[in-house]
């Protein structure tokens, strides 16, 4: 379900449900629990250990990664996640944030 970085397009809708363990849970800690960043060591942020805590922040998370106004566009340090990485994080968040 991953694809390259400059991906412009997808054949991903949001009518598909998205697996939080197996599509949202590995983006998210391979992107954002990283040591330093949203792990254990993360002082004053947020903490992204599991459905949780991931859910609860699923909109400021859906903010960061399309780098809109307000927000710090994240992952900091790296490129802007691809298209259809932040989709799959958008239609979870939009589709209920399922634990599934």
């Amino acid at each position: 379900m991953f694809s390259c970085k400059k991906d412009k397009t997808s054949a991903f809708s949001c009518t598909d449900e998205i697996s939080f363990s197996q599509q949202v849970e590995p983006l998210i800690n391979m992107n954002c629990s990283i040591s330093g960043c949203h792990d254990v060591t993360a002082e004053g942020g947020y903490e992204f250990k599991d459905h949780a805590t991931i859910s609860a922040a699923a909109d400021k998370i859906v903010s960061a990664i399309q780098h809109q106004s307000g927000t710090t566009p994240m992952p900091i340090g790296s490129d802007k996640l691809s298209d259809s990485a932040i989709r799959i994080v958008v239609c979870w968040n939009s589709g209920g944030k399922l634990d599934n």
